[in-house]
């Protein structure tokens, strides 16, 4: 009968195997992050058509009307003219009727009746690379100074800051903006004369309230969390728009034509103004009101963001320029 011998699993073996074991691991770690960030990306992307295509069925609902940056009526002394903004608008439309439901609409979105509303986060209004605290610190609403509301990393365009447009809208406003010549004003998807294919609705503006420029955290929010008379703009159930600045390289000056258009700064002073700005490499999205999404690169010529960010321009842009 013939005998086997097993050789014994030698140190040189278990060095050999850790070794290989190690560069498995190696090779295999960056195809997973790779896999997880295309994973975020691809669910950014969804829900921002998700929030595009709820435009699309309120308008459907009530006759061709868009939901705004801003609405109610006129509050005196505290707060912008506004209870609040768009995205609440939208719930039914999102699968959020009972919050819609626990609203309340009499009260500005600060208001302590609408606490337990406005701090709920949404997961659908967050980018899932978000690497913020998600949630106003207390203190920075005249309203109600302990409120504390849950953010949106989505946001719709009012304006833009520098006048750089055509002389019949030089600011550019976008599609939900409703302040025409300092005057609330209905809005309808007939005013949207550039096409709703070549008009954005919402824009990524993520990382508040902490404040990010060129993929550097600056502060907490601190440089531009101040009580003060505007309600800041981020929370998803109030002001979810923002007045785009550009940017110089660094993202830390404001510039007239700044060639930082894309993931320059996500916020400046008291939130109010800001950039698109994302934590996904190489750009950011924006869903259309055509209820498409698109991703724009870093370095996109500024007036190129422009013609898509305002609602009737005129200008005419091609698919290859973003």
């Amino acid at each position: 009968m013939s005998r086997i011998t097993r050789r014994a699993f030698t140190r040189i073996d278990l060095a050999a195997t850790m070794v290989i074991v190690g560069l498995s691991v190696l090779l295999v770690i960056p195809t997973m992050t790779r896999a997880r960030s295309s994973a975020s990306r691809t669910r950014c992307q969804e829900q921002l058509s998700q929030i595009a295509r709820a435009i699309q069925r309120f308008a459907s609902s009530n006759r061709g009307e868009l939901v705004r940056n801003l609405q109610g009526p006129q509050l005196t002394g505290i707060g912008d003219p506004a209870h609040l903004g768009g995205l609440t608008l939208l719930l039914p439309y999102l699968e959020q009727g009972q919050l819609y439901n626990q609203y309340n609409f009499s009260a500005h979105f600060a208001d302590p009746s609408n606490q337990a509303v406005t701090e709920t986060e949404i997961p659908l209004f967050l980018c899932p690379d978000n690497k913020s605290g998600r949630r106003y610190p207390e203190r920075c609403s005249l309203v109600n100074p302990s409120w504390r509301g849950a953010v949106s990393d989505y946001a719709s365009i009012r304006q833009f800051f520098h006048p750089i447009g055509p002389a019949h809208d030089p600011n550019g406003l976008g599609a939900l903006e409703q302040n025409i010549y300092g005057t609330q004003t209905r809005i309808f998807t007939s005013m949207i004369t550039d096409g709703e294919s070549y008009t954005i609705a919402h824009v990524e503006r993520a990382g508040l309230p902490e404040v990010w420029a060129a993929g550097r955290k600056l502060d907490d929010g601190a440089s531009a969390n101040t009580m003060v008379a505007t309600e800041p703009r981020g929370p998803w159930a109030g002001y979810s728009c923002v007045t785009l600045n550009m940017y110089s390289d660094d993202g830390l000056r404001s510039l007239p034509g700044g060639r930082r258009a894309i993931n320059g700064r996500n916020a400046v002073g008291d939130f109010a103004q800001g950039g698109v700005y994302s934590f996904h490499a190489g750009g950011a999205f924006a869903s259309f009101m055509d209820g498409s999404v698109r991703f724009l690169r870093e370095g996109m010529d500024p007036y190129i963001l422009f013609a898509l960010g305002s609602r009737s321009g005129g200008e005419i842009v091609s698919p290859e320029e973003f």
